[in-house]
Formats: C-alpha cells, structure tokens, sequence
C-alpha cells in the first residue's frame, strides 16, 4: 500500500518560518511555506535563510512545498500590476528553488472579470512564461472559491499539476470527490482544514463534521494516494487536532482495509 504523506504550513507557531520549520519536522513530511508580500510587509525568505532551510531539509528529511504570495495576481486586468505580479512570482520561484520544492502552489484569481475570454486569455499568458522557464512537473495551480470548470482547461493545456482544496469546492458547490476522482493523476496536493469559523478563515478539522473528516480519509487511502495531503492550518491547538483526528480516521481506515484483506 503506498504511503501517504502529510503536511503542515509555516505558520503553526507565532514565529518566523525557520523556527516554525525547526519546531515541526518531527510531527509532518512537508512544509508549505506560506510566502506574502505587500506594499509594507513581506516574509520572503533572504539568501541565508534559503540556505538554512536547505541544510534542515538534508539534516532531517523535511519537504517544502512553496506556496506563492496571494497578494500578486498574475491574472489582473491591471496590466502593470499583472506584469509586476508575474516578474515577483518568478523571481521568488528561483530564489526558492534551491529548496528543491514538491511544487509552487499558485492562485489564479477571478476579480474585476469583463469576459470569460479576456480573463483565460491574460492568465494563460502569464502562465506561459512560468511554463517556458519552470515546466510543468512543479506548477501546481490551486482551485479557489469558484467552480473549477474555469481552471481546468486551462491546468489541462500546460499539463500542470492540480492542488485540490477541497474546503474551496465546497464553498463553490463543486463535487470535490468528482473532481478527485477525474483528475487524480493530476493531484500532487490535497488542502485539507476545517470550515471557516466567525470568519476567521482556516480552522482545525475539530470543527468539521467527523463524519465528513472520515469521508475524505476513506476516499483518499481507499484511492491508494500517495501525494501530499497538507493541513493548512495556522495555530498549534488547529494543527495538534487536526493531526489527532487525521491519525485516527487514517488508523480506523487501515484497521478496516486490514479486516478486509484477511
């Protein structure tokens, strides 16, 4: 049976990546380095820092997964926002490649849409200049709060990877066990976490229905897996939970399968 793994973001505890990072590698496989940027604040990783997380990933065996700064929009009807957004996404997609990551997670945003067309026509521009210099093993574009059907054509022509989060397709009404299935040999990336609560964003799978925690555990190691299911969470108490319930469905899974199999 083909293993699983699992992740966490860098923000787990309220500190700064590297500490986050040094604190984690012994409760998760992967890091997703949660990476902002605005006009007066920013966590983007120096030279030393990159090479600080490249010598802990040797020393213990951590992953990254590099999840590019929701602020830029490579997408934007502004074109010199959109050219601005492009030219930051792919220097910090150099800088952070030295990390060797699982991937870079992108988010295609839908504001200000004045067609359909003009829309998909900037996005695969950008896109193509991502493509040209990175390829298309490392791409993994994220499905946002809109339904997928305005991404997937688009993952499909540059033959990028899928980061499937499913708490996006239920805020959208999407079937995230259909898209699972159609396009698992797409998925690198599962986000998994809690629903949102007083709108404070991303919370601990301790606020979802157990029974719904079990229906993602169960059809994803019953669909033998083996890429990165990631709790994108942000707090320690959402983190140990979330891994606690996680733990026990995956052992309630295995359990069962082994009954099964004898």
């Amino acid at each position: 049976m083909t293993k699983m793994q699992v992740g966490t973001t860098s923000y787990i505890y309220p500190d700064d990546i590297i500490p986050n990072v040094r604190k984690l590698v012994n409760f998760v496989d992967d890091i997703e380095l949660v990476l902002f940027e605005g006009n007066d604040y920013s966590n983007l990783p120096s030279s030393d820092d990159i090479k600080t997380l490249r010598n802990i990933s040797y020393d213990t065996g951590i992953s990254y997964t590099v999840h590019l700064p929701i602020d830029l929009d490579i997408c934007s009807r502004d074109g010199e926002f959109r050219m601005f957004s492009l030219k930051r996404m792919i220097e910090i997609m150099r800088l952070t490649s030295l990390l060797d990551p699982r991937g870079y997670i992108i988010h295609l945003p839908r504001r200000e849409i004045e067609s359909e067309e003009m829309w998909v026509l900037r996005t695969v521009r950008s896109l193509s200049d991502i493509f040209i210099e990175f390829g298309n093993e490392g791409v993994l574009i994220e499905n946002l709060s809109y339904p997928i059907k305005h991404i997937l054509p688009i993952i499909e022509e540059f033959d990028f990877k899928l980061c499937l989060d499913i708490s996006h397709t239920l805020n959208c009404s999407d079937d995230w066990k259909g898209i699972f299935d159609s396009n698992f040999g797409r998925i690198n990336v599962i986000h998994f976490y809690g629903p949102k609560k007083d709108g404070d964003g991303h919370t601990g799978l301790q606020n979802a229905e157990r029974k719904f925690v079990k229906s993602v555990v169960d059809r994803v190691m019953s669909s033998n897996f083996s890429g990165l299911l990631t709790l994108e969470v942000f707090g320690t108490e959402d983190f140990f939970e979330s891994k606690r319930i996680l733990e026990e469905e995956i052992f309630a899974w295995e359990k069962g399968f082994s009954s099964q199999v004898e």
